[in-house]
């Protein structure tokens, strides 16, 4: 796998893993009453706020790079073949 490949992938996965976290975590605070404390409304509010951009701007974020990383991956090889640089596997064949 290409390493800027791999880099996109894990940070893709992270933040839809976040997303999902952070998501279920607030929904399972609401249910459970722990916002109907004092400052209930600020929490919520700012909650809401957070967790609405975390859910609206990672999911969408994590999907791109995962399809970057699936990307990359196909056509690095392609780039390398046509620009004619060697790659490992080139290297590793002694040439005679």
């Amino acid at each position: 796998m290409h390493p800027l490949a791999r880099k996109c992938l894990i940070w893709g996965i992270v933040l839809i893993v976040v997303a999902a976290a952070a998501s279920s975590f607030w929904g399972q605070m609401d249910y459970l009453g722990i916002i109907d404390k004092p400052l209930a409304y600020l929490v919520g509010l700012i909650g809401t706020t957070v967790i609405m951009i975390v859910r609206e701007a990672f999911f969408p974020v994590g999907a791109v790079l995962i399809g970057a990383a699936i990307l990359i991956n196909v056509l690095a090889p392609e780039v390398v073949e046509s620009t004619g640089q060697d790659t490992d596997e080139d290297a590793a064949v002694p040439k005679d």
